[in-house]
């Protein structure tokens, strides 16, 4: 009888170590069982932003993960590093490849401070490229605009200051997007006073083409290597008269374009109106994530020209060229 329950007892606690052992990827919240960083995602979007919607869909992000006690340090090697997520038609967040899931710390003190941006750099298709993190030197991202693309991809990050000091949880994490370009749109008109039919044939940009983006706030720096965005090119636009007292009859002049966030410079923005090129500088800096629209009016004496930042953010600005 004593060995019978000698050996009951044995089965037992087989059994019970047997349940123990379960899938890691089964979320846990307790200090002794794996738990998966997972990821959700929201934009910082407004109306006529170039993604619309209120989610990233069918397209990749980069991210990073620091772990920390409470004073995180960049190193050679992270708990992430520009690690694949991939993101699916209905803007759910998985990993790219499974065996790049990342696990919390087993490490009851464990913080995690996250990065991320979006599109995941590939230099050939995107013209975006990562420097990897060393000791105590971030990561950043070299980008590369190609002028001649007038559908720019629209390089985006998420906002550090809602991922900072996250601790071990079964929730996603949300990464709140948000835009790093600049968008110029053009609008234009003449004065009434003009009877001639007037055409507008082409419109151009001259701005930086590369710089390095801080994938901790989005700010770029090395702006450089000028080039030529061309935002309309051997159309012939009618230019509509103006409106007796405001802009309402101007219309949409060539496509929007997307540049870095800059002050651009002098004779920066080329109109070409009856063959004869107009050219100015914006009074405006342009800024990121932020659609500024530049309204042309075409005058006996020449062009002027006002502008105001749309959709985004409520600046403005004014100027005249002759």
């Amino acid at each position: 009888m004593k060995k019978l329950m000698i050996s009951m007892l044995a089965m037992a606690a087989m059994v019970s170590c047997t349940n123990e052992i379960e899938n890691p990827d089964q979320p846990k919240v307790n200090g002794n069982e794996p738990v998966a960083v997972e990821f959700g995602q929201s934009i910082n979007l407004y109306t006529k932003a170039p993604v619309t919607g209120d989610k990233l869909a069918s397209t990749k992000i980069g991210i990073w993960a620091q772990k920390h006690s409470g004073t995180p340090a960049w190193a050679a090697t992270n708990l992430m590093d520009n690690i694949s997520l991939s993101v699916d038609g209905d803007g759910a967040i998985t990993y790219t490849t499974t065996s790049e899931k990342v696990y919390y710390s087993f490490e009851n003190d464990a913080k995690y401070d996250f990065y991320a941006y979006t599109p995941y750099a590939d230099k050939a298709t995107n013209g975006l490229e990562i420097t990897a993190a060393g000791a105590g030197t971030a990561p950043n991202l070299k980008v590369t605009l190609d002028p001649a693309n007038k559908a720019q991809t629209d390089i985006m990050y998420a906002d550090p200051t809602n991922l900072k000091n996250k601790v071990k949880s079964t929730d996603p994490i949300a990464l709140p997007f948000k835009h790093a370009l600049a968008q110029v749109k053009f609008k234009i008109q003449k004065e009434q006073s003009l009877s001639d039919v007037m055409t507008l044939s082409a419109i151009k940009v001259s701005a930086n083409t590369t710089g390095t983006m801080d994938i901790s706030n989005g700010n770029f720096t090395s702006l450089g290597t000028s080039g030529d965005f061309i935002a309309l090119s051997n159309d012939n636009i009618t230019i509509p008269a103006k409106a007796t007292s405001d802009d309402s009859k101007a219309i949409d002049a060539g496509d929007p374009i997307m540049v870095f966030p800059e002050e651009l410079g002098d004779n920066a923005v080329t109109f070409t109106i009856e063959r004869k090129d107009y050219t100015f500088k914006p009074s405006a800096t342009l800024t990121a994530g932020a659609a500024t629209t530049i309204t042309v009016t075409v005058t006996a004496t020449g062009v002027s020209f006002t502008q105001s930042l749309t959709d985004w953010t409520p600046e403005s600005g004014t100027g005249t060229i002759q």
